[in-house]
């Protein structure tokens, strides 16, 4: 006859292993909504003179910059947070505003985030670098820079201008009513599509690695506009602004 034995030891074990994960299980859930229920928020609003240049260092942070004619910078913060309040880093170094809006680096509960809505001169030059959050540019005309690891990028009714967006995933779009000087839009991962104004050629060069280029532009190599647009992993389309939807 044969006799099966059961291993000792074994159950227990498994048994400690799963009580110990639907333990911390709970725990993260309690711990998740209770930082929903003591969720605050605030709204702050600061006003600078005009600088020669702006600078924007965001970590996590939407940025929307508006084109205002009132010749100042005024500055609309939004914060939201469970633990550590999110802190705003706003100074003078010589004549170029740096501002910067992040969550608190040491360990927060869950629910923080933070918002940047700013109203500048329409031909202010202006800087953004962010590792991730959205960025939106409105009816700026001024020099441009935005650098990104990951967020969409979409620039609207912006005019004559240098502006240069380097990215790393998300989707770039950038529409203007002005004839630009030169554009450099690069992502990684991401669609690169741009609008630009008809009855005008430009020098485009388009790369799309493993996807399409979409070219409805007219094109002349000698032309004083040059539009430089890639991507690696999506498709590039460069139309006339109204054939953009």
């Amino acid at each position: 006859m044969h006799v099966t034995r059961e291993r000792r030891g074994s159950r227990p074990l498994w048994l400690a292993v799963g009580g110990t994960v639907f333990a911390f299980t709970v725990l993260a859930c309690v711990v998740t909504l209770l930082s929903w229920l003591g969720r605050q928020s605030e709204t702050q609003r600061q006003e600078y003179r005009r600088p020669a240049r702006l600078q924007i260092d965001v970590a996590d942070t939407q940025v929307v910059l508006h084109a205002s004619y009132s010749g100042t910078v005024e500055v609309e913060r939004w914060l939201a947070w469970s633990s550590g309040k999110p802190v705003a880093d706003e100074v003078w170094q010589g004549d170029t505003l740096r501002l910067s809006l992040d969550c608190p680096s040491t360990p927060h509960l869950p629910g923080c985030s933070t918002a940047y809505h700013i109203w500048v001169p329409a031909d202010l030059s202006l800087a953004v670098t962010t590792s991730s959050g959205e960025v939106r540019l409105e009816n700026l005309s001024g020099t441009i820079r935005v650098d990104t690891d990951s967020g969409n990028v979409e620039g609207t009714g912006l005019g004559a201008a240098d502006v240069t967006v380097t990215g790393g995933s998300g989707d770039l779009r950038l529409g203007f009513t002005g004839v630009p000087r030169h554009v450099v839009a690069r992502m990684s991962y991401g669609d690169v599509t741009i609008g630009l104004p008809r009855g005008r050629a430009y020098n485009v060069r388009a790369t799309a690695v493993e996807g399409h280029r979409n070219i409805g532009v007219r094109q002349d190599p000698g032309a004083p506009t040059t539009i430089e647009a890639s991507t690696a992993y999506a498709d590039v389309t460069v139309r006339n602004a109204s054939d953009v939807p």
